[in-house]
């Protein structure tokens, strides 16, 4: 937890499914709505260091897990019984930042979302919910501090156009089902 948001989860620290998801969600946002906050901002995918644990293949696709929609319904609920605004961030920058391993424990680093068709794979896996959720938030932020992206130089990944092409993939996605975006 941060003084403005929420990580929903734990794998080292990030991630998505948790053990009695509900229950903390509700709870952590009732503490801050406590505290004085109408709004919070809850952090969602981060930067995937757990995406083989947050999906599953199911007829030879992948497709993210109950328990993602699960957490997510939690949070839909928690914001309208405790009248706070979520602002949901899909990503964290660490996603591509070069770094693999941090303190010893491999991290989120996933370069091959931001090619032509490693994007649209991506999107095919998380459209979903993007349909289902994209009219329960005000907004969604797409990524955290994407600015701070830094692809290895091996992955073939530049800066421009691909954290371009990524945002506004996403945009696209969430606006096409009738959601609105901040990045």
């Amino acid at each position: 937890e941060t003084p403005y948001g929420l990580a929903v989860g734990s794998s080292q620290g990030y991630g998505h499914i948790m053990s009695n998801g509900r229950t903390r969600i509700h709870n952590a946002l009732a503490r801050l709505k406590q505290e004085g906050m109408n709004s919070a901002r809850v952090w969602l995918f981060m930067d995937l260091r757990n995406w083989e644990s947050m999906t599953e293949i199911k007829g030879g696709k992948r497709v993210l897990k109950p328990q993602v929609y699960r957490d997510t319904d939690a949070i839909v609920k928690a914001q309208k019984e405790l009248g706070i605004n979520v602002l949901p961030c899909l990503f964290e920058f660490h996603i591509l930042n070069s770094i693999r391993v941090e303190r010893g424990v491999p991290v989120g680093e996933h370069p091959e979302f931001f090619t032509a068709q490693g994007l649209k794979d991506f999107l095919t896996v998380l459209r979903p919910w993007i349909i289902r959720y994209a009219r329960q938030f005000a907004y969604i932020d797409i990524m955290n501090e994407p600015e701070n992206t830094a692809p290895e130089a091996n992955t073939g990944i530049a800066f421009n156009p691909h954290i371009y092409n990524f945002l506004k993939g996403f945009a696209d996605e969430i606006h096409k089902n009738g959601g609105k975006v901040s990045v």
